[in-house]
This record gives C-alpha cells, structure tokens and sequence, in this order.
C-alpha cells in the first residue's frame, strides 16, 4: 500500500496550493523536487486557503497578489525567519564562528538546503489570485455558510478536472472542515471512531492524508451536496494527526 501511495504522489499530475504565505511555503520546498512541480509547476487556489473563523484570525488575511508577489513573499518571510533564527542561536553562547578564508555567501544562496533559484524558479500559475484581493476583508470572518459554499466550489473543481490524482496543500482546519462535510455515511459507518478523530483532529504539519473521492452520483454541475462524497482516508508515509493516531 505504502508503495503504490508513493507511486500515486509521485506521478501525480497536478498540484494545488493555498496562497497563504505558510501554505505556500511548504509546498515549495517539500515538493520542490516533485516531477509536477518542476515541469508545470504549482496551481495557486483562493479556495484552498484557511477559513478565517474569527476577525483576529489575523494569519488567513492576504497581502501578495500575483504568482510574483506571492512567490516572492513566501521566500523573502522564510528567508527572514531563517536568519532571525541564526542571529538567536548565535547569540545564545554557542561556539560558533568562521574560520580565517570562510565566509558565509554560499549559505546566503540557500534556503533549508535549497539554491534560492531553484526556489525562485517555481513557475506558480494564479487564476483567481493573479488580479485583485482573494482573502477574506480584514474586518469580516466566514460563517458556517461561508464554509460550505467554498468548499462546494473546491469540490466542483476538483471533480471537473481532467486529473484523476491531485496533490492539495492547505490548512488543518480546511482539510478538518472538508471531512465534516463530506466523509461518507458508508465510512462513518465502517470506522466511525476514525471518521470522528478526522473530523475533530487536526492533521500534523506536513502529514499527508490520501483521500478516494466519489463523484459519480453527484447531479451534473454540483460538486456539493451529500452526493459528493469522500469514501476512504489514509494517513500515508508516516505522518499523524495531532493525536498521533494514523489511522492503522
């Protein structure tokens, strides 16, 4: 199973992002060498992002717009983060300090390992986030109204690609929303103890859940609705929820 999982990833042909910056982030640099993302790239998609339960949820507000705002944004805050980080544990008391001739330009080329323009070079395609404000107003939150609407949107368009495999990197409380609405009874009913822990848990950072979606008795032109459902989930290549509990 874990075999095929990886086979699945791998040769999976298109890959959805949330815009938000740490959304952005992790899809850049863990998938930076998946074969997708160095030949097409990453597909950039307002709907993906993190619902914004609250007006303090300051970190589901937006600020690039555009695949150049939006790339730049993601690795010049990394970048930053990254050097406040060295700055700290230098000045911790830790011994560390350059050698006579060394100097530190070919780490300043890097980002976790990675040459910045590799990085830079991820080609990110938009759509609705190439032109204007795609996130949530500043003194507005979403209503579970809200929250059915966008993921009824997120699930037409997955259903009406041409792709039959999809990676998506997004939130936890997305990703915890979308099982709420739309784990099926048949699952619920074979493991209801999991379904529940997926419904009220939330995912790791970075863990991977490998979702069966049916669509097949979903009226023409809905993606929403109970007819649209996820049949079967996974947590694959090790990763847990915040539980710890993979499912197994």
């Amino acid at each position: 199973k874990e075999f095929a999982s990886w086979r699945r990833f791998l040769s999976c042909p298109l890959i959805v992002a949330s815009p938000l910056t740490r959304a952005a982030q992790t899809a850049m640099l863990c998938l930076h060498g998946h074969p997708t993302v160095e030949k097409d790239g990453l597909f950039i998609m307002s709907n993906c992002r993190e619902f914004k339960s609250h007006v303090s949820s300051l970190d589901c507000n937006g600020v690039a717009i555009g695949h150049d705002e939006i790339r730049k944004r993601c690795l010049d805050e990394l970048a930053s983060s990254l050097k406040k980080s060295s700055s700290s544990f230098s000045s911790s008391g830790d011994d560390h300090h350059l050698e006579d001739g060394e100097d530190d330009d070919n780490e300043e080329d890097l980002i976790c390992g990675i040459p910045k323009d590799r990085l830079y070079n991820i080609n990110m395609t938009c759509g609705d986030c190439e032109f204007g404000r795609w996130w949530t107003s500043v003194k507005h939150s979403e209503d579970d109204e809200d929250v059915t609407k966008r993921l009824a949107e997120f699930m037409l368009f997955l259903r009406y690609r041409p792709e039959t495999s999809i990676v998506v990197v997004s939130h936890s409380n997305f990703f915890r929303n979308l099982m709420r609405h739309y784990i099926s009874k048949d699952l619920k009913k074979r493991r209801p103890d999991w379904t529940k822990r997926l419904q009220t848990h939330k995912l790791k950072n970075c863990a991977v859940a490998e979702l069966t979606m049916d669509f097949s008795r979903a009226p023409f032109g809905s993606g929403g609705g109970p007819n649209a459902t996820i049949t079967n989930v996974r947590m694959v290549f090790g990763t847990k929820l915040e539980s710890g509990d993979d499912g197994g």
